[in-house]
């Protein structure tokens, strides 16, 4: 048990623990190292008292001050635990993959300095302050003298002197650039401290979630705005509506370097910080993704291709909110492979999280050309053909996967050219309704992907259709359909029209078994087409039934039962 100090100093709100220790220390006229040792703390460089004091430790340190053990903690970065940043629950050490985190040094406003006798703040170490809301100035990073950043470590030796800094100068006396009381800068530091203190609701996109989602989707968009400032400068950001005296107030006018979007270390300088949280507020303050997409175009744009943060490859381990902005506002800039990928048609795009298990299950619930039903609606004004009818298949299995337009085709069992395929997927992507097409299939994937389908196409197409209707079957239908038509050109039409059906796929050779020649169906009389209708079904299910296949021989979704899946 601690004795009872001779001498006690009250801490003011919000102060940091060392900055409490050193007016201690300075007022019973000791070096902090002395004071240290009587309150049985680290005397060592690298301590952590500003990080987290065991209860042991703050019941005593109590008890020797005289201030309770709940207000020590509080001086300590551990108030913030599993909110702005996260300690080890282990080592205690700070997490670095928490987004912004801490810092290793403490930012300051020389106002408050001055108003508080050199009291030092534990807020201004988090990575997510960066300005003064009672001064409104922004915090600064350094002594504007040596440029040294303040409290790295422990001052041990010698009286403290907690408002100077080793080259002598007094940090209260250091020159800030005032700003309005509505600023953007000022607005999102509100945002960001609400959000933390959780005593009001983040952006619009961000309601609902966690505090640590809400603070990594604004830092992902944060980092694409000071990697988009390390080309352009900080001041072209300030073109997109921020109002910001970047020129007066943050030093150079580009930060130190790019940073990718995963970056979760918080921005060197107080000023960085400002300006991308801010310009990501205003990202995320849109009413929907898209719209958010829309207000980030000029960010995605402007991208620096060194690092290239926004680029796609990011997007699998970034927050699901960020991905679904940076994916909207790329849109314009990506081929029909990486929209489908990407799901750049839905509300909330989302990078491909579909693998090859999934993206086979999908398939073998799907024809490898798309139903009619589904083709007739998609495909307005463009060709009907067995080829697009395929495309759209395909361009199916590609939403939410990384397999690569030939390898679903392989799937499906379309043997075309990569370049073949990219031909006609961008034939898709070039019609007026592409959007249309691409948010219809979205839904129609995530259908499949959750319901399936009576059919198992998979193993259709890899049915032996060689004794399909043969000459004694073809007999009977007719008859069955009140037809003499006996080995007329209408028996491979059949033939044809029964494999198409069947399996999803067109009548190749290869399914047919058998040499077939080319009869359309409009060589066939209508009058015939509607007679050998039910005959035709009726053998199919016969056929089926040979199979060991217990299934219907037709279906497809129904286009308004896939709206209510994925959007």
């Amino acid at each position: 048990m601690l004795t009872r100090l001779p001498v006690r100093v009250k801490p003011v709100e919000g102060e940091a623990i060392d900055s409490w220790l050193e007016h201690t220390a300075r007022r019973m006229d000791l070096p902090l190292a002395s004071l240290a040792r009587m309150l049985q703390l680290s005397d060592g460089k690298r301590s952590c008292w500003h990080i987290w004091i065991s209860p042991t430790q703050r019941r005593d340190m109590g008890t020797a001050t005289g201030t309770s053990a709940e207000t020590i903690a509080s001086m300590t970065l551990s108030r913030y635990d599993g909110i702005a940043l996260r300690l080890d629950p282990v080592t205690r050490e700070i997490d670095p993959a928490f987004p912004y985190g801490a810092l290793r040094w403490s930012r300051y406003c020389p106002h408050c300095l001055r108003d508080s006798q050199d009291r030092w703040q534990i807020r201004w170490r988090l990575g997510w302050s960066f300005a003064c809301l009672r001064h409104n100035v922004l915090l600064l990073d350094s002594c504007p003298t040596c440029h040294a950043r303040p409290r790295r470590r422990q001052t041990f030796r010698g009286l403290p002197e907690p408002g100077l800094c080793n080259c002598g100068f007094r940090l209260k006396d250091a020159p800030t650039t005032l700003m309005e009381p509505n600023d953007p800068i000022l607005n999102g530091q509100r945002m960001v401290a609400h959000v933390i203190a959780r005593d009001a609701a983040g952006p619009a996109l961000l309601q609902g979630a966690s505090t640590r989602d809400t603070l990594e989707a604004i830092r992902s968009i944060s980092n694409r705005v000071l990697n988009y400032a390390s080309t352009h400068g900080k001041a072209a950001v300030a073109d997109v509506e921020l109002p910001v005296p970047l020129s007066t107030s943050g030093g150079v006018q580009k930060p130190s370097r790019a940073r990718g979007a995963l970056n979760a270390e918080p921005p060197a300088r107080a000023i960085e910080a400002a300006v991308g949280v801010t310009a990501a507020l205003n990202i995320l303050a849109a009413p929907t993704v898209a719209e958010a997409g829309v207000r980030a175009s000029w960010l995605i744009r402007g991208q620096n291709a060194d690092t290239g943060p926004a680029e796609l490859r990011s997007c699998s381990q970034d927050n699901g909110v960020a991905t679904a902005i940076v994916i909207k506002a790329s849109t314009e800039r990506l081929g029909p492979e990486l929209q489908l990928r990407y799901r750049s048609g839905s509300a909330v795009p989302s990078a491909p999280n579909f693998q090859l298990d999934d993206v086979t299950r999908i398939a073998r619930a799907l024809p490898r050309m798309m139903w009619t039903t589904w083709s007739d609606h998609l495909l307005v004004g463009l060709p009907s053909t067995t080829e697009m009818r395929s495309a759209l298949s395909i361009a199916t299995l590609l939403i939410g996967s990384s397999v690569r337009a030939v390898e679903a085709g392989d799937i499906l069992g379309e043997a075309a050219s990569a370049n073949a395929l990219n031909q006609r997927l961008w034939l898709l992507c070039g019609s007026r309704q592409w959007p249309s097409i691409c948010a219809q299939l979205i839904r129609l994937s995530d259908y499949l992907n959750r319901s399936g389908g009576p059919i198992d196409y998979g193993r259709r197409r890899a049915l032996n259709y060689s004794s399909l209707l043969g000459d004694r079957d073809w007999q009977i239908v007719c008859g069955e359909a009140g037809l003499n038509l006996g080995q007329s050109a209408s028996a491979t039409w059949a033939r044809k029209r029964l494999v198409e059906t069947i399996s999803g796929g067109p009548a190749t050779p290869i399914l047919l078994g058998r040499s077939a020649s080319k009869v359309h169906t409009n060589a066939v009389d209508p009058a015939v087409l509607s007679a050998l209708a039910g005959p035709l079904e009726d053998y199919a299910k016969r056929f089926l039934r040979q199979m060991g296949i217990d299934e219907p021989v037709e279906w497809s979704p129904p286009p308004q039962n896939c709206c209510h899946y994925g959007t």
